[in-house]
């Protein structure tokens, strides 16, 4: 028995190949990491988010309320 390792690194690359075994009548055997893509965690995709132009030093609290005063019937 022959043994042939093959990288692959597309799911059309691992589809062409499988249908040359079968094909061909071979047995293989599937081993290794396998080809899915790695999984981004929710802290890589948070990074990879916009910076927003918020001004660090502003007090949202105030700026909440001067904002919704005229809505509730605050006079500034």
């Amino acid at each position: 028995m022959s043994k042939i390792e093959i990288e692959i690194t597309t799911q059309e690359e691992l589809k062409a190949v499988l249908a040359i075994l079968e094909k061909g009548g071979l047995k293989y055997e599937i081993s290794g990491e396998g080809i899915a893509p790695k999984k981004e965690s929710i802290f890589e995709i948070i990074e990879k988010l916009p910076k927003s132009n918020i001004d660090p030093n502003i007090d949202l609290k105030e700026q909440y309320y001067k904002d919704k005063a005229k809505k509730y019937g605050f006079n500034e």
